[in-house]
């Protein structure tokens, strides 16, 4: 834990602030807790409220869940001294680890003793059918309950994430670490871009091969892991792979609560090595590139389709037509969310057809790169 929060600190130093959200690194690490307090409090009432069914039978206490989840309500988040959140947020994770080791008479209540995530999964649209069918299935998309505004203050309103669990199971296939590998990754694009002169030139694949051996599709899943969803102390909650790895760990019953929470801020240091990676390399003006193709203005949209692109299988049309199909329907709800937000509608279409654009695009490049 120290580590990381000493790296983050060298990268703030050595770029000077993190401009894209103008925030302090205390401020940062903040927020980051706030965004995880609300996530694990409600997470802890739904075990509360299973428990609670069969209270009478179970030696459990859901006394003590009661008296344990209200102790870090937003306000008390964002009040308390560092020591006082950590403590508050480790009690947290130990009243949900508890909350796992029901008894028999409450299996009825809690059949899996497995934490669930709290996302709201979206219902199948009835047109799809056949392998676009399969394709949205695995995707498994799904809206979050959002809180904080987070440092960027602006509440979400499209906090809706696809392909995470997908991305979680990739890294487990492939013998990857969704905290140690991705944070080694991440740390080695941002170093390379601080010791970089101005207009150098930076392929991320060869990046990549300075920490791991040649393998395209590893390369692409880590990279999906870190940089298709922000830091959640900058955007309020916790997004996509975060959601994923946190319900893995709470239910890892060889984790202790202290190394729960320790892996979460490992992920939120890989994620801001890589933004800082991009702020350098705009500040250097670096020409970034992937497999010989510009990625200067790629963003997470451009890499969760180069990831889909390179681990679907069948006819190079049919891949980069399902991706494509896919982030058709995000962005048709991200458009709806902007005008929500009081964007123009000029603004809104523009950003609806560039991004659908970066799906087609990004989809091409990452089957291309991997069949």
């Amino acid at each position: 834990m120290k580590g990381v929060r000493i790296l983050l600190l060298l990268v703030v130093m050595i770029s000077g602030s993190l401009s894209a959200a103008s925030i302090s690194l205390r401020d940062l690490d903040k927020m980051e807790d706030v965004a995880l307090a609300d996530r694990l409090q409600r997470t802890l009432i739904i075990q509360y409220q299973l428990i609670a069914a069969c209270e009478k039978q179970s030696s459990l206490s859901a006394q003590f869940l009661w008296q344990t989840y209200p102790l870090l309500q937003s306000d008390l988040v964002e009040s308390a001294t560092d020591q006082e959140r950590r403590d508050g947020i480790i009690k947290l994770i130990s009243a949900i680890q508890q909350s796992r080791s029901v008894p028999v008479a409450c299996l009825k209540a809690i059949p899996s003793q497995k934490v669930s995530s709290v996302r709201k999964l979206l219902l199948v649209p009835p047109s799809l059918n056949g392998d676009t069918l399969r394709f949205y299935k695995e995707l498994s998309p799904a809206c979050f309950p959002v809180a904080s505004k987070g440092s960027f203050q602006e509440k979400e309103n499209n906090a809706c994430f696809a392909g995470d669990r997908m991305i979680m199971k990739d890294l487990e296939q492939q013998s990857l670490s969704v905290h140690a590998d991705t944070l080694k990754f991440a740390n080695e694009l941002f170093l390379t871009a601080n010791t970089a002169k101005s207009q150098d030139s930076i392929d991320l694949f060869n990046v990549y091969l300075k920490v791991a051996r040649p393998d395209v599709k590893k390369m692409f899943t880590l990279l999906a892991a870190f940089s298709t969803s922000g830091n959640s102390g900058l955007t309020g909650w916790l997004q996509g792979v975060e959601d994923a790895a946190l319900v893995k760990d709470l239910n890892d019953r060889a984790l202790s609560a202290t190394e729960v929470y320790s892996n979460f801020k490992f992920l939120q240091a890989a994620k801001m090595s890589y933004q800082v990676f991009r702020q350098i390399s705009d500040e250097k003006k670096l020409k970034l590139t992937l497999f010989g193709n510009s990625f200067d203005k790629w963003n997470r949209h451009n890499v969760i389709a180069a990831y889909l692109g390179c681990r679907e299988q069948g006819a190079e049309e049919q891949v980069v037509a399902n991706v494509s199909r896919i982030g058709l329907g995000y962005e048709s709800k991200d458009f709806i969310a902007h005008l929500r937000q009081g964007i123009s509608w000029n603004s809104s279409v523009a950003n609806f057809k560039q991004d659908t654009q970066r799906y087609r695009d990004g989809a091409l490049l990452g089957y291309q790169a991997c069949h």
